[in-house]
This record gives C-alpha cells, structure tokens and sequence, in this order.
C-alpha cells in the first residue's frame, strides 16, 4: 500500500480540485520545490491512484489531470480531508531563508523579533541569528546594514536612496508571482487581490496597498498631458512603484535630504520641472510637506527612466550632439559591412541622439545604467563592438565623457538593430528606362526618391539600351515609362509623373505583398485598345464627335492616360459610411497599441478632433489631394518612432481600400499625440 507525504497529499487535493490539465512548471511554482521534485511526487500520487483504480493523465506541453470516477472522488475525500487537511510542510535552503528574511525587513519598516522570524521558517532562532551574520556582504552590496538588539529585534539600516531603490526592486521582482509587473496589473484592485494570498508575492503586495495606486496612475497621466513627455512602459512601471514608495516612506516619516554635488541639475531641467509638478501634487493631496531633495531624488528617478521629451528650439546640447554623432557615423560608415542608405543612416542618427543626449544626463548627475543584454550582445555582435570602440574614443574626445562597456552595449544595440532593419529591408535597385534616357526621367527619379526612399536608382537608360545585359545584372527591377519587350528583370510600366497608385504598387513589391508587377501587361493592354478605338473612330465617325465618342467610352472602360479611367469610381451612400466605419476601427486598434508601445494617452477632446479630422479627411484621400499645412521636416524627425508607425497605418488603409493617401499625411496625425 503506498503511503503519501503530507507534500504528495497536498499535491493531490490540488489535482483533485482543477478540471484541466496543470503544466509541472505551475506546480513547481504553486509548491515552491523544482519540477524534478514534484515528479518524482507525481509518481508517487500516480502509484497511489491506481491502487484505487484511479489514473494520472499526462499530456505532452499541457501537464497532468486527475482521472476520478465519482466513487473514487468521494474516496479521496473522506481519506484527505478528514476534518481540516493536513497543512503542507516546507523546508527552505539556507539561501531561502535568507531571501524571506531580507524581504520581511525591507517590507516590514520596523524591528522583527528573530523568534517570529524563527516560527515562520520553521527553524531555530539560533538558526536565524546565524542566518542573519550571513546575510552581511548580501546587505552591503546593496548599501543596507542589518541593526539588532537583544529584546528588541532587527531592522534593516542605510541611506534612505538606498533603502527606495531595493524597495522599488522587491516589487518588481514579487509583484505578479516573479513576473514582471506591468501598468494594466498595478491597480488598487489588483493589489489589494494579491495581499490577500500568501507568500512573499503577497507580503510585497501588502507593503503595496496602502497606497492609492489608481490615483497614483491618474497623476502620471496628468503629467503627461501637461509637460507632454513618453517613455517606454517598464519605466513608466518603475516610475509608478517608486511614487508608491515615496509615498509610503514620506507617510512613515522617511524623506530625502537635499543633495549635494552630483544631484540633480537647475531649475531649467525639464526632469527637474516634472519632479516639482509631480511632488508638489502628491504633498497637496498627501497633506505631507516634501522637501527639496524629494523633488531632486523623484528628478534623477525620471532622468533613469528615458524619458523623451519635444525638442527645445535652444537645446545647443543637440547641436553640438549632432556634429559628434555626424563624425561617429562616419566612421561607422567607412567600414562596407555598415554602408548604408541615407533613409537609414538618419533613423539611426536620431537614435544615436536620443540615447547620448540622456548618457550626457546621467553622466553630470553620476548615474549608472547596467545594460542586461551586454554580454549576450558581444556573443553575436562582435564586429559591431570592434567599430563602437572606434566611435567611444570620437565621443570621449570630444565632449570629455568616458563611455563604459554598459554605454557601448547600448549604443551596440541601436547599431544592431538598425543594421537587421536594412538587411530585411534593404534598400532595391531600380534603373529608369524613357525613350531617350532624359528628361521625363529627371522628372521621374526626383519623383520615386522622394515617395519611395528605399528603393536605389542606379541610372536611366534609353528604351533601345535597355536589354543591355551589363545594365540589367546591376538592379532588381526596371521602372519604364514606354512598353518593353520581356525582360529578365520585373518591370513596372508607369506614367511619366508617376501617379500616386503606381507609386503604391511599387512599394506593395518591394514589401513582399505582391511578387508580379503585371501593371506592365495591363497598361499595355490599355494603350492597345485605346489605339484600336481611336482607329476605329477615324474610320467610321465625323470628326467632330470622334472626341465626345472617346470622353464618354473613357468612362464605361477605362483607357490608359485618361485621368477619368481611374478605378475609383462611385460609391453609394452606405458604401461611404461602411469604409469611413472600417477606417475609423482600424484607427481604434492603432491606438490601443499606440498606447502600448508609447505610452499616449488621449483626452476625449483629441479623441474626438482625431476622428473629425479623419473623418473630413476620407473624402479628399478619395480624390487623391492631400494636406498641405504639414509640420516641419524636423518636427518629423524629432519623432521618427510615431512618425513611422502612424505612416505604417496609413499605407495598410490605402492598400486595403484603395485610397492614395499620402505618407506625410502622418505629421498631420502626429498632432493630436504629440
């Protein structure tokens, strides 16, 4: 007869309440022992089972289910839960008992007695005072000290900065059962829901929930309407649970003192700025009096949150910022591996910039920045760093600022990332083939560069050149603007100021969403028939209504260069409405990841301006006009991340529904986030 341990019995009342299969992992976790532990348990629950003609379902990547008739259901009842059920026993390692006593001082702000400490592990109070001398090189890595008197007990001692930043880290790192806390799960509610359990996850939770977190959330968002700022959402996480901290040391009697040198900046720093408007509210609505190093100690919290603010039209730290990082790309660029087109060379450039000029921050108020990926990051990229090494010594030159191995990762990471993007998008060669090589193909080169970057114009033939097989070998793709016979490279036949659809098409090629330009068939088709209709014309109408016959048929079947062949066509009403609706959801969805990715909010006023604006903007897109009262090239720049991703959007809509709308129509859009 197998007899179970009180861990396997408690193993099996779980099992025997879930009505799906449970990974090993979540049991793991549930337990708090490894997965080999709990399976070599599950054998013995297994043993035991089948003894009473029970069984253990096991399915690969899904877990294991309980198999009970209804006898043996009743069974397992009354032999485990005969009166209250046995009480799970659990025996910590050293290292875990060491980690529940560090998080019950750092959450606990007061003295803790080593016999409650002791009652909790289920060890000798010798045993936790030894615990507790061990625990001394942990503690001073973290610039904490563990104070303790006999009769009183113990208590976690440091510099109040110190003790925030190990606090903001517990959070984060038990909040959510050890996964990552994100803003939709840092509720009142959902707190509140966690303290109620057991565990360490609930001992952070219960440090937590004192605290209004939803008015905490309301605060930042008020701030970021007000001083119109971003940053990513894992700082946005960070920032919200050191505002919880704050709150709870200040409330406690705990604040910051004033810094000295190496604080935060003047008056004149816009994290410096936030910090008051966010610490002069919370005194206000705490009824606490937050002294000046609060507001210097929440500005250098900001300043480590990459915050990313509109540009100052007097900033000559950009300025001077530029130039350097001009000279560093140059001499990333010397090297071919790093060549790159234009389009992405400034896209890096305002990553680069975006990055240093917070590295120039961090560096005049001595903050420090680990950077997790740095090792990972010199497996793979190794040459990347050879070149970033060659680009540190241009920066330290000129602006006296040292980079350490955790800057270079970072500024690895952009290069890498920048270098992926344009190796899966790289940039494809076209050449331009008109009847004589000049010209319209000036026209029509300016035309492709400007609405197509990406795409590389190696040169322009004439139409008698262009089966040159030198010529050919060189590109990707022929863009011509008379017919040519089949050639072995695709070829798009477009009109000499290429129209908005034929720009479209060409981009949709280079995107993958279509691999035939046929467009070349199909204008030829058209130029056929329109000559075998004006033939037809001549012969056998008056000359005078030869054109009228032509304008009205032009509408029936479109011809090629006739403006009114367009396929745009006439709607109905409830056409209109139904694509206005399709756009307008697809624009719910832009926002909602809009909000995900860069952390906007909007209010109900520019909720409702956006969908006015998009709404008066439907019939023009149709007509193929566009706005003309765009925002600065700079402004653009200055925003290339949200540029990017509101374009995207708008060239899904006009593949989807046929609309040219035109890229720049994003800065237009931008308004209403930015």
């Amino acid at each position: 007869m197998i007899q179970l341990t009180s861990r396997q019995q408690a193993l099996l009342r779980f099992l025997g309440g879930m009505s799906s299969y449970v990974p090993v992992r979540e049991l793991a976790r549930q337990f708090g022992y490894s997965q080999r532990t709990i399976r070599y348990d599950l054998e013995a629950v297994e043993a035991w089972l089948r003894e009473r003609g029970g069984a253990l379902s096991k399915k690969p990547k899904a877990g294991v289910l309980l198999m009970a008739g209804e006898e043996l259901q009743q069974q397992l009842k009354a032999a485990l839960t005969g009166g209250e059920a046995e009480a799970l026993e659990r025996i910590y390692t050293p290292k875990e008992r060491m980690d529940i006593i560090y998080y019950r001082l750092l959450f606990g702000e007061g003295t803790i007695k080593a016999e409650e400490l002791a009652e909790c592990l289920a060890v000798s109070s010798p045993t936790v005072m030894r615990d507790i001398r061990g625990m001394a090189r942990r503690m001073a890595q973290r610039s904490l000290s563990v104070w303790g008197k006999k009769g009183e007990g113990y208590r976690l001692t440091g510099e109040e900065r110190a003790v925030r930043t190990c606090l903001v880290q517990g959070l984060i790192q038990l909040l959510e059962g050890g996964r990552s806390p994100t803003r939709a799960s840092l509720t009142s509610r959902r707190v509140g829901e966690l303290a109620r359990g057991s565990g360490l996850s609930a001992l952070a939770a219960g440090y937590l929930a004192p605290v209004d977190l939803d008015a905490l959330r309301d605060l930042l968002r008020y701030a970021r309407e007000t001083v119109y700022y971003a940053m990513p959402e894992n700082d946005e996480v960070r920032l919200l649970l050191y505002l919880g901290v704050l709150v709870r040391r200040a409330s406690a009697g705990f604040v910051l003192a004033p810094a000295g040198e190496g604080g935060a900046a003047g008056e004149e720093q816009r994290e410096q700025k936030l910090a008051a408007l966010l610490t002069t509210r919370l005194a206000s609505r705490l009824r606490l009096e937050l002294p000046e190093g609060e507001v210097q100690g929440l500005a250098r919290q900001l300043i480590s949150c990459n915050l990313k603010f509109p540009p100052k039209p007097d900033d000559k730290l950009a300025e001077e910022l530029a130039s350097i990082v001009d000279e560093m790309l140059e001499v990333l660029c010397s090297f071919p591996l790093y060549d790159m087109p234009d389009f992405y060379r400034d896209k890096l450039k305002v990553n680069l910039l975006a990055h240093l000029r917070l590295t120039v921050k961090k560096h005049q108020l001595q903050i420090s920045s680990s950077n997790p990926l740095l090792a990972q990051m010199k497996v793979n990229y190794p040459e990347i760093f050879t070149v970033v090494y060659r680009m540190e010594e241009i920066f330290r030159r000129r602006t006296g600022i040292p980079l350490g191995e955790d800057e270079i990762g970072f500024i690895a990471i952009h290069i890498a990332a920048n270098v992926e993007e344009c190796n899966r998008l790289r940039s494809k060669r076209a050449l331009i083939v008109c009847n004589t090589g000049q010209g319209a193909a000036v026209i029509l080169k300016n035309r492709i560069r400007s609405n197509i970057p990406r795409l590389e114009i190696r040169g322009t033939l004439a139409a008698l050149d262009a089966e040159s097989a030198d010529a050919l070998s060189e590109v990707d793709l022929v863009i011509s603007t008379v017919a040519l016979p089949p050639l072995e490279k695709p070829v798009f036949q477009v009109s000499p100021i290429i129209s908005a659809a034929e720009i479209d098409r060409i981009s949709s090629y280079l995107s993958g969403h279509i691999t035939d330009p046929e467009s070349r068939q199909l204008a030829q088709g058209q130029q056929s028939r329109r000559v075998v209709l004006e033939q037809l014309a001549e012969k056998y109408l008056p000359s005078g209504q030869r054109e009228r016959f032509l304008t009205e048929l032009s509408g029936i079947l479109p011809l090629a260069g006739d403006p009114s062949g367009q396929p745009r066509g006439e709607m109905s009403e409830e056409n209109i409405m139904f694509q206005s609706s399709m756009i307008l959801a697809k624009v719910g969805t832009a926002l909602t990841q809009l909000q995900q990715e860069f952390g906007f909010q909007l209010t109900p006023e520019k909720l409702f301006g956006l969908t006015i604006h998009i709404l008066m903007s439907i019939p023009r897109w149709r007509k193929g006009s566009s706005n003309r009262e765009y925002a600065s090239e700079q402004y653009k720049n200055d925003n290339l991340p949200v540029y990017e991703f509101l374009a995207r959007q708008l060239r899904d809509v006009s593949e989807e529904y046929g609309i040219p709308i035109p890229e720049k129509e994003a800065l237009a859009l931008m308004r209403y986030f930015i």
